[in-house]
């Protein structure tokens, strides 16, 4: 079936249409195989072009299925992520809203540290175990009709305060609560003033970590936010400002005992790796805190589509916010994280938006690394075990057991 050496010259070196360069370099090697019958057909010399014929159309069919298959280019490097410092350069413009959130105290041995809780990749295992796949979709704000999130917040009243990682940290603690305890009264509702003046995680000058939160939660816990409501201002630390209460004319205000009031407390916290990491810990446990790249456009996004800014090969993060979901625009084809931000209701979707996963690719092969404001590089949760009462966690259950998410889902 090989054509001959002077038919051979005359086979152009690049077919039409097929790209040398690009996503989908190298598809154009795929053609030579079936390139070849054809060529030949013209010097045929026996009468039996149905077999040439079907050996041509066996071929047309293989391709279309190895093109269709076959994988984007690779080749695009990852875009390069680092926290954010005023003053330096970076793609694009950055939010008016940016907030220094490096981490104070950088949790090197955070992976090496005994766990009380089973980690993402443990919680991946059980999963497998019980037989159960991630959905396609999952959105703590409506599961089979309940709702497990917290309300929608403002960081930016009564006056701006750079808060978005003490936000959206008490955020998912309280949506995770909800978790745990089935969306049953009372549902909690976390004081993130307490995190700014108490939590040595931040405070609104200087931004903060939301990770830092996890670990003041686990040594101290965090009270409702009836015991210290949000003003936005940084305070001194101490009984007067931490749950208080006021008395009419001049009695003035006084603390709440410590051993009267309760706090959320949780068992463990850690970091997420992975996609797969993202949405096991989110399906399992509940919503998580992922910092971002916080743009100009992104300032005022009004909603109604997936949030796509790029590409872009370099991310500065500057923002927290909390992911309560996932899943996929069967219009734009996108597949899309579910997103609380900490602006308030009128911005966005409710006080929400929906940004694309790192699994949508562009016409070119960029992955959506590229478009998604970073938001799977730098993920954390928190795993509560209950409330602090006079001193005793009074848990609703053990803590690290497979959750209630997954009876849940599968009822």
């Amino acid at each position: 079936y090989a054509a001959s050496a002077q038919h051979r010259s005359r086979l152009p070196q690049h077919e039409p249409g097929i790209p040398t360069e690009g996503p989908w370099q190298g598809q154009r090697a795929l053609l030579h195989p079936f390139l070849l019958p054809v060529a030949s057909i013209n010097n045929m010399k026996t009468p039996d072009y149905m077999a040439y014929t079907a050996l041509l159309l066996l071929g047309v069919l293989v391709l279309s299925a190895a093109v269709r298959d076959a994988p984007r280019n690779s080749s695009w490097p990852e875009p390069k992520v680092s926290y954010w410092q005023p003053g330096a350069e970076y793609e694009g413009t950055p939010s008016r809203f940016a907030t220094v959130i490096a981490p104070k105290e950088l949790d090197v041995d955070l992976d090496k540290r005994h766990h009380a809780a089973p980690t993402p990749k443990e919680l991946i295992r059980q999963l497998k175990e019980h037989g159960e796949v991630l959905p396609a979709s999952w959105d703590w704000r409506n599961v089979k009709g309940i709702n497990y999130c917290s309300t929608t917040r403002n960081q930016h009243i009564p006056v701006y305060c750079g808060s978005c990682w003490a936000m959206a940290a008490t955020s998912s603690l309280a949506d995770r609560w909800n978790v745990v305890n089935n969306a049953r009264w009372p549902l909690a509702y976390l004081s993130p003033q307490n995190v700014i003046d108490c939590g040595k995680a931040g405070n609104c000058e200087d931004g903060g970590d939301a990770i830092g939160v996890y670990r003041y939660a686990m040594e101290e816990g965090i009270p409702d936010e009836t015991c210290n409501n949000y003003i936005a201002q940084t305070q001194q630390c101490d009984p007067e400002t931490q749950c208080f209460t006021c008395w009419p004319g001049d009695a003035g205000c006084a603390p709440v005992a410590a051993a009267t009031y309760d706090r959320l407390m949780v068992a463990d916290y850690g970091r997420l790796k992975s996609v797969e990491e993202m949405k096991t810990e989110i399906f399992m446990r509940g919503p998580i805190t992922c910092d971002i790249d916080s743009t100009d456009a992104l300032d005022t996004f009004s909603g109604g589509s997936v949030y796509a800014e790029g590409p872009r090969k370099r991310w500065g993060l500057n923002h927290v916010i909390s992911v309560v979901g996932w899943g996929v625009d069967t219009e734009e084809e996108k597949p899309y994280w579910i997103v609380r931000n900490s602006w308030g209701q009128p911005w966005g979707e409710d006080g929400f938006f929906r940004v694309v996963t790192s699994e949508w690719t562009d016409a070119e092969g960029r992955s959506g690394a590229y478009y998604n404001l970073a938001i799977e590089t730098s993920c954390g949760y928190g795993v509560v075990s209950g409330w602090k009462t006079a001193g005793n966690v009074v848990p609703e259950k053990e803590a690290g057991i497979l959750s209630e998410q997954v009876v849940l889902a599968t009822a």
